[in-house]
């Protein structure tokens, strides 16, 4: 008898432990904090960091629930967040910057392409060699996508006739291909991610990026509303933290980065070689010279300053704000 009650005693006791694991695993999901984080293109290996963050878990182990959906450009994620849709989002800052002077409610607040990815991939066979060999070529662009949306500014930065171009608008899911079909001589778009690619699918092609030619704005980052900031500040912080801790995972361990994306984006992240290369090139723009040293996603006054005098320069900013209303260091974690 003692046996019998002994054993339903554990038994019991088993069930009940049971129960309450189940019931605080339920709890946990259901308290989880959603988060709408809205991607600004579809999934290439320079937002491999972030596929790091959500393999490991590292949103989940900071109770946030992220979803991270394909974008369509810049001035689509610029929308979405803007207009509340979408709680976080990445966008070229060039791009950013212009749409708070005309008065979208968004800030950036974590910067991890302090030196712009942006400009052209020209057809190796079309003797392109300098911006001003652009005029009489065929261009494509994609309308949404940041770097057409800087295009006139690295144009009049350089002397370049818009006017004596023939522009090209594609979708962004079949930009790329008019170089390889030989229906444009250059494309509007990123060398880092898409020379490696296009290459990668037997083109013949090399960068030009805005950077090495007078118009080295800061790049890609996330941003929010000033809303966001204010009332879900704590979210802000957790999610800074889990992608900084993947920014330095992906650093430490660039092939596991890789193989992370070559599982959970098959279908546009399919050759090892040209994703690392596309990986480490952004990787390798993670800092400025004012920002070397700091921790990932710190940004300088100064580099802020140097980028909306060049907006302003080229009439691309409807005003400028005072510099706190378009960038916020108060989430990066002090080192």
């Amino acid at each position: 008898m003692k046996l019998a009650r002994s054993r339903f005693v554990r038994i019991f006791g088993m069930l009940i432990g049971v129960f309450g694991l189940v019931l605080a695993l339920g709890v946990s999901a259901q308290s989880a904090e959603k988060v709408g984080f809205q991607n600004y293109w579809v999934i290439t290996a320079n937002v491999g960091p972030y596929m790091t963050a959500l393999e490991h878990g590292y949103y989940k182990a900071e109770g946030l629930d992220v979803d991270f959906p394909v974008g369509k450009g810049s001035s689509h994620a610029l929308q979405m967040v803007g207009a509340g849709k979408m709680d976080i989002g990445i966008s070229d800052f060039g791009a950013m910057s212009m749409a708070i002077s005309r008065g979208v409610p968004v800030k950036g607040f974590f910067c991890y392409l302090q030196r712009s990815p942006l400009g052209i991939i020209v057809d190796k066979k079309a003797g392109i060699k300098s911006p001003k060999d652009l005029e009489g070529k065929r261009i494509g662009f994609a309308p949404a996508d940041s770097g057409w949306l800087l295009f006139p500014v690295f144009a009049k930065v350089n002397g370049v006739d818009m006017k004596k171009m023939t522009l090209v608008s594609a979708q962004p899911s079949v930009r790329n291909k008019l170089i390889l079909t030989g229906d444009v001589d250059a494309l509007v778009a990123y060398p880092t991610t898409g020379v490696p690619q296009l290459n990668a699918s037997g083109g013949n092609v090399v960068g030009m990026r805005y950077a090495d030619h007078n118009v080295n704005a800061l790049g890609a980052g996330l941003m929010a509303t000033k809303k966001t900031l204010k009332e879900r500040a704590g979210m802000i912080r957790k999610f800074v933290r889990a992608t900084t801790k993947a920014f330095k995972r992906s650093l430490e361990n660039p092939k596991e980065t890789v193989s992370i994306l070559l599982k959970r984006a098959p279908l546009t992240i399919k050759n090892r070689k040209t994703a690392t290369m596309i990986l480490m090139s952004g990787l390798n723009d993670l800092h400025t010279k004012r920002t070397k040293g700091k921790t990932i996603g710190w940004m300088a006054r100064a580099d802020w300053k140097d980028t909306l005098a060049l907006l302003s320069k080229v009439g691309k900013l409807k005003k400028v704000m005072p510099l706190d209303s378009y960038y916020t260091n108060d989430f990066i974690a002090k080192d």
